[in-house]
C-alpha cells in the first residue's frame, strides 16, 4: 500500500491529517469565550469535516427528511 501511494505521489504520513484537524477543528474550538461539551464538539467536528471535504451537499442529500419518516 505504501509503495503504491508513494508511486502516485500521495502522502503516507499522518502529518497532513493532523495539520488539517488543527486548522479545521482546533480553530473553531478555541474561539474566544467558546465552551464545548465533548459530544457537541464531536458533532461540530464532523460537520466541519463534511464542509471542508466538499461532502456537505451529498451528505444532506442522502439523509432521509423528516417528512419521509
Amino acid at each position: 500500500m505504501y509503495r503504491r501511494r508513494l508511486a502516485e505521489g500521495l502522502p503516507i504520513g499522518s502529518g497532513l491529517v493532523e495539520g488539517t484537524c488543527k486548522n479545521v477543528v482546533g480553530k473553531r474550538l478555541k474561539l474566544n469565550s467558546a465552551r464545548w461539551r465533548v459530544r457537541r464538539a464531536e458533532h461540530m467536528a464532523a460537520l466541519r469535516c463534511l464542509h471542508y471535504s466538499k461532502l456537505w451537499e451529498p451528505y444532506w442529500a442522502a439523509k432521509p427528511t423528516a417528512q419521509a419518516a
